[in-house]
């Protein structure tokens, strides 16, 4: 084999190695004050109570589809302290424009009392972006001691 082939064959390979260790984009870090929920896991947060995530989820309008909200973010959760529990179910839809700090009936947030202490509770959508050609993301919470 030739010096001239050598050359050729030994940049085809370093091509294809290069490729094939190519990375996707990294998923973007959750923002700071909030946690990641994930169905079936528990998340301690302050003065031994814990987050039970029981559902979880984040459903965006499908590309070129006619869609009455562009999406939702929906989590069912217990919050737990020794032998005290409450259930909270909160639902948000994604894109949300109008903002009324003091709307009653509010789905996207609520306030928690466990144990003689009081907690806001705020679910929100985190887009990590596109999935085989779909929107993609994950259900954030923001948990604030009042």
């Amino acid at each position: 084999m030739k010096a001239g082939q050598i050359s050729i064959w030994l940049s085809i390979a370093l091509i294809g190695f290069f490729v094939a260790c190519r990375h996707g984009d990294p998923t973007p870090a959750v923002p700071k004050g909030y946690i990641e929920l994930r169905a079936g896991t528990a998340i301690p947060i302050v003065n031994g109570v814990s987050i039970v995530t029981d559902t979880a989820g984040v459903s965006y309008c499908p590309k070129n589809a006619n869609c009455i909200i562009a999406g939702s973010a929906y989590a069912s959760l217990r919050f737990i302290k020794d032998q005290s529990s409450q259930r909270v179910r909160l639902f948000n839809v994604v894109g949300r424009t109008v903002y009324r700090p003091n709307e009653l009936n509010r789905m996207d947030s609520t306030n928690v009392e466990l144990d003689g202490q009081n907690y806001r509770v705020i679910l929100r959508d985190q887009y990590l972006g596109e999935v085989d050609g779909q929107s993609a993301g994950r259900p954030i919470l923001l948990v604030s001691r009042l």
